[in-house]
């Protein structure tokens, strides 16, 4: 048997094994955690914010957000505490033009993201893709019901007591992606 000795603190197999590479989409979610660390050069610290996509196809899957907080970089800063007041703001914090006490009262607040894949270089210059949050919106409870988006789009909406059947848009008709089977 083979000595492992291998330190399992800090690692959270939820959030590591979900943290997979969405498709540009917009999502709802909210905060499932937070984490202060220390940045590599030892000149600062960042909240490392984890968000849970709570509906639609990609439900259960995380993304995160770093907030460079204190940092050297006046710029960085100034960026992390403009995001930090969106994410409080749009999640209905309750002291959204005050003081964060604790990164833990952000857990819970809720918001609509649009993200995006990007491309940029990793510490070694290799480029690497990765998911990047465009826009921080309203979190849309209704964006998912589908009765209010046949509605919007004229189409009778389905009777929730029929048995389901597969539908399939006829050729040349212009269903948004979101009414149309897969």
């Amino acid at each position: 048997m083979a000595k492992v000795n291998f330190d399992l603190k800090g690692f959270d197999s939820e959030r590591e094994a979900k943290t997979d590479l969405l498709p540009d989409c917009e999502v709802n979610a909210e905060v499932h955690s937070t984490e202060v660390k220390e940045n590599k050069a030892k000149s600062g610290a960042y909240i490392q914010v984890f968000f849970k996509i709570t509906d639609g196809a990609h439900k259960g899957k995380m993304f995160q957000e770093t907030l460079n907080l204190w940092h050297t970089n006046v710029d960085a800063v100034r960026i992390a505490a403009a995001r930090l007041k969106r994410i409080m703001e749009v999640g209905g914090h309750k002291n959204a033009n005050g003081v964060l006490g604790d990164s833990d009262e952000l857990i819970g607040l809720k918001m609509r993201f649009r993200i995006e894949q990007v491309k940029k270089l990793d510490d070694k210059g290799k480029e690497q893709t990765y998911n990047e949050v465009k826009k921080i919106m309203a979190f849309a409870a209704e964006a998912f019901d589908g009765a209010k988006q046949a509605e919007a789009i004229g189409a009778p909406a389905a009777n929730p007591m029929a048995p389901a059947q597969p539908a399939a848009p006829a050729a040349g008709t212009t269903v948004p992606p979101w009414m149309r089977g897969k």
